[in-house]
């Protein structure tokens, strides 16, 4: 279930779209819902979205992803039929949640607002020389949360068809690696890659660790501790302030498939036995990377992977029921603004959101 922004990652490209002016002022709006004008800002969101989704599916950029074949057809056509697709999911959580009588909560509001106006500062300019007003932004950001709030409702601890912690414990028993590591990086604190004399001292330093531990029999969370102290005298910190491990210190999970991460690593992860330790590197990061028992875990330690758990058991049957509503759904398009909306319009451009200084 993907209910997030897709632009966000690759905003990178230093590329944006720009629609040419406006033909009338009968294109403010491009459907009607329930008696209601639906801003023309909450289409656009979606295309600009699927555009750079469209964009990530192939090599090209600007106005020549929409010349590419994607899924058999046209990167326009692919892009076009990608936003009617999600604005009229849009419209079917909207009809949906006011049909059950489900409403965000202030305190919902207020805290989704508060990410919506951090997510403003660094992406508003993208949306808003594409006529996406912050009101727009917003109203997607809350059919969005409205989508996750269905999800609860349907399978979480008090819904329709809760599923049980057990379930949820073996599956993420199965589908995560339970790890303690020390990360290390490639790069400089500016991103760029640091030269090869100083990529070899960080990887000499990883080896160095991982002698400690596969030589000497040094247990390993003693060995992340000594690497901190050695870590906070380098800063001029006192090395006595470093915090006191437990055996829970330092552990993490990592799922499994996950693309922030090399299938490499993640496959030499998943050959790696109880309690041995490696070193593994994922683009510009070095890992000496402790594979632990996962079997251990209990429902408490998955609980901030809950949400995730839950996705990934009943993501794909909830979004077949988002498409039943969006199947059932007719949207009450306004012909003018339609039909003036296009991918074809897209302009490359580079400009500043009204909001930044």
């Amino acid at each position: 279930m993907n209910l997030k922004k897709t632009a966000a990652a690759l905003l990178a490209a230093v590329m944006a779209v720009s629609f040419t002016a406006c033909a009338s002022k009968n294109i403010s709006w491009i459907a009607t819902n329930n008696g209601e004008q639906v801003p023309a800002g909450i289409y656009l969101d979606y295309m600009v979205n699927a555009y750079y989704e469209a964009a990530s599916k192939t090599e090209k950029q600007g106005k020549d992803v929409l010349k590419e074949q994607i899924d058999g057809v046209s990167g326009s056509a692919w892009i076009q039929n990608k936003t009617d697709e999600d604005f009229k999911k849009y419209i079917a959580v909207t009809n949906k949640a006011a049909e059950e009588g489900m409403a965000l909560t202030d305190e919902e509001i207020a805290q989704i607002d508060a990410q919506v106006y951090y997510q403003w500062q660094m992406m508003g300019g993208l949306f808003e020389q594409n006529g996406v007003s912050y009101e727009s932004f917003l109203a997607v950001s809350h059919n969005d949360y409205l989508l996750n709030k269905a999800f609860e409702n349907e399978y979480g601890t008090n819904g329709k068809n809760p599923v049980s912690d057990a379930d949820l414990l073996k599956a993420f028993q199965e589908n995560y690696f339970r790890v303690r590591t020390i990360t290390m990086s490639l790069n400089n604190t500016d991103g760029t890659a640091k030269d090869e004399a100083a990529q070899q001292k960080v990887m000499d330093k990883a080896n160095e660790i991982l002698g400690k531990v596969n030589s000497d029999g040094s247990n390993y969370l003693d060995v992340i501790l000594e690497y901190e102290k050695e870590q906070a005298a380098s800063r001029g910190e006192d090395a006595s302030t470093v915090h006191e491990h437990t055996e829970t210190s330092h552990v993490s999970y990592m799922q499994k498939g996950n693309i922030n991460y090399t299938q490499e690593m993640m496959d030499a992860i998943e050959t790696m036995g109880n309690n041995e330790v490696k070193v593994l590197t994922s683009n510009s990061m070095v890992y000496v990377l402790q594979k632990l028992d996962i079997s251990s875990t209990t429902a408490e330690d998955m609980s901030p992977y809950r949400t995730g758990v839950l996705q990934m058991l009943k993501g794909d049957e909830f979004d077949a029921t988002i498409q039943s509503w969006a199947d059932a759904t007719t949207v009450d398009y306004n012909a003018e603004a339609k039909n003036f909306y296009k991918p074809e319009k897209l302009k490359l451009t580079v400009k500043r959101s009204s909001s930044e200084s």
